[in-house]
């Protein structure tokens, strides 16, 4: 254990903010999430025997100017997970942290917003002042807020489409049931393949935290006929050229190649 405790300041600054315009409860929540989030990134460090640890931190004084909160920490790597939090407070985004640790770092962000003022963190290391700024305005990301896109071919059955704006409703290949936005301009090319069997290339966007689809938008459809089985092995034979004739029309020892 450290002789000596590192301090994480945590400053509140605006017009009329004391230390009288933050209830107990609001403290000692702030308190509670940041705790948790010291002790997340111990886990994260590997320190598990810190997880736990009463010394992990705690509330060790508070300023009577504006409201300056100061948390001692006698975790040996605390300097290292202060810097993390000051990194993702400067960055506007909770990436470089430990899941565990976002509840500490949003918690004094919706203070920042509920009273209408800022909030400054720094700590210093090695006579140098690590620091930085939340304002009311600041939104920090967490990852499952940050949408991926890519393209992707749905095929399936149209079974709907209408509405103010526009949608499509089509059954997959697979039995499932997906809808998909549509503008005003491809609507009547999608309305007049209802009830049809289609391939229609889609903008997609999910979650990065989550393989999970929540927004479908459709760019083009067309009609898509299923083929049998023969016309499937004959389309294959006229790709594979060479290769075809190797294996003649047993294409099984192509595939255990």
């Amino acid at each position: 254990m450290k002789n000596e405790a590192s301090i994480l300041k945590v400053r509140f600054k605006g017009e009329g903010i004391s230390p009288g315009s933050f209830t107990a409860k609001e403290l000692g929540e702030l308190l509670i999430d940041l705790q948790k989030g010291m002790a997340s990134i111990a886990e994260h460090f590997g320190d598990k025997d810190w997880v736990d640890s009463e010394k992990i931190l705690s509330l060790v004084n508070v300023e009577d100017k504006s409201n300056g909160l100061s948390f001692a920490s006698y975790y040996p790597a605390a300097d290292s997970g202060y810097d993390l939090m000051i990194k993702s407070a400067n960055n506007k985004n909770l990436y470089g942290l430990p899941r565990g640790a976002f509840d500490g770092m949003k918690a004094i962000s919706k203070l920042t917003k509920k009273k209408r003022c800022s909030a400054e963190l720094s700590f210093e290391q090695d006579s140098e002042n690590s620091y930085a700024v939340i304002t009311p305005d600041d939104n920090l990301i967490t990852p499952e807020e940050v949408y991926m896109r890519d393209t992707k071919d749905f095929y399936g059955e149209i079974i709907r489409v209408g509405g103010v704006q526009p949608k499509v409703w089509f059954r997959t290949f697979g039995g499932t049931l997906q809808d998909g936005i549509i503008s005003k301009e491809i609507a009547p090319k999608v309305a007049s393949k209802l009830y049809k069997t289609v391939k229609m290339k889609a903008e997609i966007k999910w979650l990065a935290s989550s393989s999970e689809i929540e927004e479908i938008k459709i760019l083009d459809v067309e009609e898509f006929e299923i083929q049998s089985n023969t016309d499937l092995f004959d389309d294959l034979r006229d790709s594979l050229g060479d290769y075809s004739e190797k294996y003649g029309s047993d294409l099984k020892g192509l595939i255990n190649d």
